[in-house]
């Protein structure tokens, strides 16, 4: 005979138990986030920015989360400890596949003694993803000595970083964002580092025309301090360069260096023009510095 619980807590959370320790199922009404267990149990599933806690499914583009897995019960202990296998699988709207991890802790070969015991995923949205765009990830761990199985299902939306305006006519890009080259990572924010090489990507660049086969692109980048004084100016960073029409991924970046010195916010601007069409986009970002 089985038995169901409800409890409402404040985090909008629905528990459904059984009379058997190795039943279990779980929803969180703020987030979607969604839970089941068979064999393992964990009550404490959760989402994580920067080491704190989130009640969201929405991300911009370069920020990265965790879903972490605290105090997971079930698994058969075997030399002293447990064996636990992560398999992540995320898929866009249409179904295809955009990350796929068989097993996160496939290296992980000695057994687990740490009690009690937390497993984490870590998503960074990132390229393959895109903005607005809406993706599913499904976490699934399973004792890897035993039969006990636990999945999670969250489904999660990406919009742009709107530090970044943008106007344009005839051309267009998928994705523009900035990036910190020095420690490769996509920036979300208007905060961007100093002492670092940053970028300004544009990617997948559509609208552009071509001649002989190549496109002829330009890029003027100009950077100005709080108080409208320039401090950086280039006519045309592309000058010179050309792309051929084959190429699958039509990306071009922008890359500045702003030394301590200068105290933020800076404002960019970056147009981004077609040589031999009339295409031409413009972006913009008010940028502090940390």
């Amino acid at each position: 005979m089985k038995k169901i619980t409800y409890c409402f807590s404040l985090l909008s959370v629905i528990v459904f138990s059984s009379c058997e320790f190795n039943k279990s199922a779980k929803v969180d009404l703020t987030t979607g986030l969604s839970s089941k267990g068979s064999g393992i149990r964990c009550d404490d599933v959760f989402l994580m920015v920067n080491e704190e806690k989130i009640y969201r499914n929405q991300f911009v583009f370069g920020e990265a989360f965790q879903i972490n897995f605290n105090m997971i019960e079930g698994l058969k202990k075997v030399e002293g400890g447990v064996f636990p296998g992560m398999k992540l699988l995320i898929l866009d709207k249409q179904g295809d596949t955009v990350i796929f991890n068989p097993d996160l802790y496939a290296n992980f070969t000695e057994p687990t003694t740490i009690t009690p015991l937390m497993l984490k995923t870590k998503i960074t949205i990132g390229s393959p993803f895109r903005s607005n765009r809406s993706y599913t990830a499904t976490v699934h761990i399973w004792d890897k000595k035993g039969k006990g199985t636990f999945d999670t299902k969250f489904e999660f939306n990406t919009i742009p970083n709107n530090a970044i305006n943008m106007r344009n006519t005839g051309l267009q890009s998928n994705e523009i964002y900035l990036y910190d080259k020095d420690n490769d990572m996509v920036i979300p924010s208007s905060k961007i580092p100093s002492n670092k090489n940053v970028m300004l990507v544009f990617e997948d660049l559509k609208g552009l025309k071509s001649a002989n086969g190549v496109y002829e692109i330009g890029m003027r980048m100009v950077i100005e301090d709080k108080n409208g004084e320039l401090i950086l100016s280039e006519d045309d960073l592309l000058e010179g360069q050309s792309m051929t029409v084959t190429e699958p991924n039509r990306q071009i970046f922008g890359s500045f260096f702003l030394p301590g010195s200068i105290k933020g916010p800076v404002q960019l601007e970056v147009i981004v023009w077609d040589k031999i069409g009339k295409g031409k986009i413009t972006a913009m970002a008010k940028l502090d510095l940390e």
